[in-house]
């Protein structure tokens, strides 16, 4: 019997946001043995879109990126996939946090400055 561990800690999110206003960062949470590889462009998007409005904060205190590495078993579409939803969400929450005057000076989409 396996624990579908992610999909608990998805259900944790907004427990484990609560840290960031102390300096925390966030690297990661993308998941790659599961919707990575199996998954579908809604799928990764959904989960990219999910990880960004949960973790995002104006001052760019998460990394967008995949828990692990890249399996090899993963289509290079899901691959892409997941690069356009970041940028894609990382701009919306970026130009956001400009509108309301919170972003970092050298807040980039994907990195923490």
């Amino acid at each position: 019997m396996s624990l579908p561990i992610f999909r608990l800690l998805h259900s944790t999110f907004p427990l484990l946001r609560k840290p960031i206003a102390d300096g925390s960062r966030y690297f990661g949470g993308i998941d790659v043995q599961f919707n990575l590889v199996r998954g579908n462009r809604e799928s990764i998007r959904r989960e990219v879109e999910a990880l960004m409005a949960n973790f995002h904060a104006p001052e760019g205190r998460y990394i967008a990126s995949p828990s692990n590495s890249i399996m090899p078993e993963t289509p290079i579409e899901n691959v892409w996939s997941l690069f356009e939803a970041i940028r894609e969400f990382g701009n919306q929450h970026r130009r956001r946090s400009i509108l309301a005057g919170t972003a970092s000076a050298g807040h980039r989409i994907g990195c923490d400055t």
